[in-house]
């Protein structure tokens, strides 16, 4: 298939493993995908108009060969959902001596960098975390389970949230901002 019959293609109107295939072709050829024009709403996140073309590109996903096709297509479903621009790209390593193998990155602006990076985690390793917790909680008695202390399970994670707030409210109060 030509390049341009690939790039033809709806990738909507493709099965999950098609998506996957599509997007491990696009990424091999070094292909771009031109996003389909759309109104921007409050949800969209624009490409910085001073850096339009991405100088300054940011890794938010980076894996390995063995089953990294189907993950990084998972990052990329995710980032398209949330409306942030995304690139795959994959690249093919051939270190001496050892085997080759393929590393898939997928790039985002570097000012969408952080807001990314947490879709990434809520809406691809937050599943897998939480079955991961789910399966734990299945496996402890009765009495392990009625023992756990929430606070003390999650309490990093919380501490984490409440930190990244209030840095946020901090800096809004330092440039005098209110936010709508």
């Amino acid at each position: 298939m030509s390049d341009e019959a690939l790039l033809a293609l709806d990738r909507n109107d493709l099965t999950d493993i098609g998506r996957q295939f599509y997007d491990v072709e696009i990424a091999s050829r070094k292909l771009e995908i031109q996003p389909p024009d759309r109104k921007r709403d409050e949800t969209t996140f624009a490409v910085n108009a001073i850096n339009p073309d991405w100088m300054n590109p940011v890794c938010v996903f980076e894996q390995l060969s063995r089953g990294a096709a189907d993950s990084a297509a998972t990052v990329v479903d995710a980032l398209n959902k949330a409306r942030i621009p995304c690139n795959l790209i994959l690249e093919h390593v051939e270190p001496e001596p050892t085997v080759p193998y393929d590393v898939y990155r997928v790039m985002v602006p570097a000012h969408l960098e952080l807001v990314a990076a947490s879709v990434v985690d809520r809406d691809v390793f937050n599943t897998d975390t939480e079955l991961k917790w789910r399966a734990h909680f299945a496996e402890v008695n009765d009495a392990e389970l009625i023992a756990m202390d929430p606070d003390l399970l999650f309490g990093a994670l919380l501490d984490r949230v409440e930190r990244v707030k209030r840095a946020y409210r901090e800096e809004l109060i330092r440039r005098n901002l209110v936010r709508r």
